[in-house]
């Protein structure tokens, strides 16, 4: 159950990263854009700089639309949507587990289907790209985690 709360935040640390990047894009091209337009009066002193000015932010426009982070953003959200009911589930029949009412054929059970469920859920998505691993958002995400036990289960630090 842990690992698995742990990969709901290392992607919501990702999807994270993605939207900061894509604002930062779109924010920039908007400077750019608005920027050299403002200056439009001065286009006679600096010429070359305001040239490459535009050209910058119409290349950026451009490739935007390529970058992976944008499918990224959509994927990361749809995964997350459908991954999370799964660890709900999850969280949910861990108290029967933990009061020890089921058998361990019943927990195994319980087991292999929300392995089967997540594992389904995870190969919707990313059929065409990979997430990459990112030390960064990994210990991010591992914190979040932490904090989630301590407040929901009341535990002691690993």
């Amino acid at each position: 159950m842990t690992n698995y709360k742990f990969k709901l935040c290392y992607l919501h640390e990702h999807f994270s990263e993605y939207v900061k990047t894509n604002r930062r894009i779109v924010v920039c091209m908007a400077v750019l854009g608005s920027s050299s337009v403002a200056t439009w009066a001065i286009w006679n002193r600096f010429p070359m700089v305001w040239g490459a000015i535009i050209a910058s932010s119409q290349v950026l426009s451009v490739i935007n639309h390529y970058l992976p982070y944008q499918k990224r953003i959509e994927e990361i959200s749809k995964m997350k949507s459908g991954l999370a009911p799964v660890y709900s589930d999850m969280e949910y029949n861990w108290f029967n587990v933990a009061d020890g009412s089921l058998t361990e054929q019943e927990i195994n059970d319980l087991i292999k289907k929300f392995d089967d469920r997540w594992t389904n859920l995870e190969l919707m998505y990313f059929t065409s790209d990979a997430l990459p691993y990112k030390e960064k958002l990994a210990k991010r995400a591992e914190g979040k985690e932490i904090q989630y036990f301590k407040a929901k289960f009341q535990l002691e630090e690993k």
